[in-house]
């Protein structure tokens, strides 16, 4: 188990250096140690595993479960196998863009707030964009094209870059979100001002839920999984 433990650790740090997203696990090492155990979690889909690092008490949203026990957390989110893997997909992806460390409450409207703690959040760039109006390129050279379509032209290869967009559901344009190609498409605005449209699965806009955590009673615990009103 300790080996699978560090192997999650060891595979985790070499892709976050890579992608240059600044996880900050390793400030503390109970912190560091559970998050281990939730990636070994979220690895192997063991919902008993998971469901002991839930608080007492977890916000999913404010639109949706709302706030709720461990139990009621795993019976919502993997109900059936279609929101199950798409649930264990979006953990491991927040796990794999690591944590960032957060010294104030957190806000999640309809009077889901906590005070006073020390928390960490992930994933990390959140702490780096408003994801209503910003998005991170989550890859490699991504192609930024002129038009949404893999016909169009390349404008632009982006890696881990930050792009001005419209992206906030509710008050998006008709043009913000196209799908074209066998793909969703995400319209940004580059930093010369031009237009470009980029796959949305190389996107921060592909993980669409976040994870906070915080100490209860002296333990790591997830106090919310949440999903934004409008996803």
């Amino acid at each position: 188990m300790k080996k699978v433990l560090f192997l999650f650790l060891l595979l985790g740090c070499n892709a976050l250096l890579n992608a240059q997203i600044q996880d900050q696990s390793h400030l503390d090492k109970s912190f560091w140690e559970f998050k281990a155990k939730l990636d070994y979690a979220a690895v192997t889909e063991d919902t008993e595993l998971l469901k002991s690092l839930f608080a007492d008490k977890v916000v999913e949203s404010n639109n949706g479960l709302g706030e709720g026990t461990p139990q009621e957390m795993i019976d919502y989110l993997f109900e059936d196998d279609n929101s199950s893997q798409l649930t264990w997909e979006q953990l491991r992806m927040i796990s794999r863009f690591g944590f960032s460390k957060l010294k104030e409450k957190y806000d999640y409207g309809d009077g889901y707030i906590r005070k006073g703690d020390t928390f960490f959040k992930g994933p990390s760039y959140l702490t780096s964009i408003d994801e209503y109006s910003q998005v991170m390129i989550l890859g490699e050279r991504v192609n930024i094209r002129e038009k949404p379509s893999l016909k169009a032209n390349i404008i632009h290869k982006s890696s881990y870059e930050i792009f001005n967009c419209d992206c906030d559901i509710e008050t998006s344009k008709e043009s913000t979100f196209t799908n074209a190609d066998g793909y969703s498409w995400l319209e940004i605005y580059l930093k010369d001002g031009r237009k470009g449209y980029v796959v949305i699965d190389f996107t921060s806009q592909q993980i669409y839920k976040s994870l906070t955590i915080a100490k209860v009673n002296g333990e790591w615990k997830i106090v919310a999984f949440y999903h934004p009103p409008g996803c």
